[in-house]
């Protein structure tokens, strides 16, 4: 089974296209309740959001799966951020390059993650 993810980025193109005949000012961005794995930019109306948008949020699920619970919500680790890096919670336990990939996809300020997916790509293959 195939399973896919809109982390709320591609509703939010759809959205905003000229196709629309209803005005964007009805609609606000999509995010899940109850799923803090969205960026903060996604929590601003005025924030661009791109690929590195739904790289954080990416970042955060896999992170979940590893955590055995949900992620830390990006909007209280702007306050503190508490989260510890998994190339030092997952040491020896998972790949280096992976780890490094998913801690740098869930950088708090959207400048620091990967913006096209080949940067991501190329996180994923360094040793």
């Amino acid at each position: 089974m195939v399973m896919t993810y809109d982390y709320g980025v591609t509703l939010d193109r759809i959205l905003s296209s000229k196709m629309l005949t209803i005005p964007p000012a009805f609609f606000c961005r999509y995010l899940t309740s109850g799923w803090p794995a969205s960026p903060i930019e996604q929590h601003n109306l005025n924030a661009e959001l791109g690929p590195w948008t739904d790289h954080y949020a990416a970042g955060a699920s896999m992170r979940a799966s590893l955590d055995y619970k949900i992620p830390v919500p990006a909007q209280d680790r702007v306050k503190k951020d508490t989260l510890i890096p998994a190339v030092r919670a997952f040491k020896r336990k998972f790949p280096e390059p992976l780890l490094k990939a998913m801690d740098l996809t869930m950088e708090l300020q959207p400048e620091s993650r990967p913006h096209p997916v080949s940067q991501l790509q190329q996180a994923l293959l360094l040793k």
